[in-house]
């Protein structure tokens, strides 16, 4: 055989495998059918990292922030029938319609990928977008996932935030020196958060959970001032640099607000008769845990009414309804609304 038909030979197996890698390659991906794909994007053992609504929304401000400010470009979408199910149907004029269900969108920029959700399943559909999510960081060689959250506390609104860290492997806690990171002893991650950890180490994905504190009597409104600490420390990891103007500014103007709207509420107390340190010992006797658990509550509610009835008992249970009343009661008010 001639040097030249080995040659051509040789050529041919190569287009063939290159071929066969990328139709295999594609073909995993589209295959996912809780994942609508626009595109299919490459990267070479890039970096994850995974948000949604949370207590004080320290997790979705600081990711979304983070993916504006690098023009992450959006390539994939997560079906959200196959993780919120319709339990419910609004009415408007007679006339019954679907609600509009969360979704989630993966983005990327710079070797990372970014997974934004409107909302956080539980349960078992919970659990199963972590094994997605899992499936495709693992398709892709993701090598960590970053994750983030508040950490309600017992503060002063106007320090500045410690940042904590939870990792799924030991030697990751090396990685905290160097970036001001507390090491979270004991406790427990609750939500998809909790749930994408265990299941990255169970695939041998390295994970690091960063949780930005927050007074415990703000954690029903934004907090980007825990949101600015946790980009601060992200970024550095990340070894990327994003202007934080913006975001300082929107910190400086909330807390401005959560100072008159305290100044207030101590005047009230004042009036009747009670001392400012009195409304302080009220939040530290509720335990974070408890507070986890109620907010997790309510997100089921707002897809399940009939659960109610379990949210107002765990209330009760911490003899919370009087401060939660107007949040639980609001529930049933938007569905009159719709």
């Amino acid at each position: 055989m001639s040097n030249k038909k080995i040659d051509k030979i040789f050529i041919l197996c190569n287009v063939l495998c290159y071929v066969t890698f990328n139709i295999s390659h594609y073909t995993f991906f589209y295959m996912i059918k809780e994942i609508k794909f626009d595109k299919i994007p490459r990267f070479g053992k890039p970096d994850m990292i995974a948000a949604w609504p949370g207590i004080g929304y320290v997790a979705s401000e600081s990711i979304r922030y983070l993916m504006t400010k690098l023009k992450a470009e959006s390539f994939a979408e997560i079906e959200p029938r196959a993780f919120f199910p319709y339990n419910y149907v609004n009415v408007k004029d007679g006339i019954s319609l679907f609600p509009v269900l969360p979704i989630g969108r993966f983005y990327h920029s710079k070797n990372i990928i970014i997974f934004v959700a409107e909302a956080q399943p539980s349960g078992k559909e919970g659990e199963r977008l972590a094994k997605i999510i899992i499936g495709l960081a693992k398709k892709f060689g993701v090598k960590r996932i970053y994750t983030a959250a508040a950490f309600p506390i017992p503060m002063d609104y106007r320090e500045k935030p410690k940042v904590w860290g939870v990792v799924n492997k030991k030697k990751l806690l090396d990685c905290f020196r160097g970036y001001k990171i507390n090491t979270l002893k004991e406790g427990s991650i609750s939500g998809l958060n909790g749930t994408l950890m265990g299941f990255a180490k169970e695939s041998g994905i390295d994970s690091i959970c960063l949780l930005g504190e927050i007074p415990i009597y703000t954690a029903n409104i934004e907090n980007p001032k825990a949101a600015l600490c946790i980009l601060e420390v992200l970024t550095r990891m990340l070894n990327i640099e994003i202007d934080l103007k913006t975001i300082e500014k929107k910190s400086e103007r909330i807390e401005k607000e959560v100072g008159k709207e305290l100044e207030q509420l101590y005047a009230q107390m004042r009036e009747k008769g009670r001392l400012e340190p009195e409304i302080i010992k009220e939040f530290e006797k509720i335990p974070y845990s408890a507070r986890q658990r109620i907010e997790e509550f309510f997100k089921i509610v707002e897809r399940d009414k009939t659960k109610a009835m379990e949210l107002k008992r765990e209330l009760d249970k911490w003899a919370l309804f009087e401060e939660y009343e107007d949040r639980f009661l609001d529930l049933f008010k938007k569905r009159n609304e719709s």
